[in-house]
């Protein structure tokens, strides 16, 4: 009887080790993913803050190009007034 037990006892064991190495292993896991997560958030911050900067410039590009017409519009109309 006593031997039994004895294997079963291992196995309990055994098991119980396996768990906390599973649960370890999980953790592990968990960590990385959430290390990943929190790295493509950093990517994503960047990325949007490179897409608010290049809209900005296209933006002052635009009314530059205007301004620059307006002037040349402004030019011609004193030309002609003279």
């Amino acid at each position: 009887m006593s031997r039994r037990v004895e294997p079963s006892r291992q196995h309990a064991l055994r098991q119980t080790t396996l768990l906390r190495q599973t649960d370890q292993g999980s953790i592990e896991m968990n960590t990385m993913h959430e290390a990943l997560a929190r790295e493509r958030m950093r990517v994503d911050e960047r990325e949007a803050q490179q897409h608010r900067v290049a809209k900005e410039l296209a933006a002052a590009r635009r009314w530059h190009r205007l301004e620059q017409r307006v002037r040349a519009v402004q030019r011609r109309h004193a030309q002609r007034a003279s």
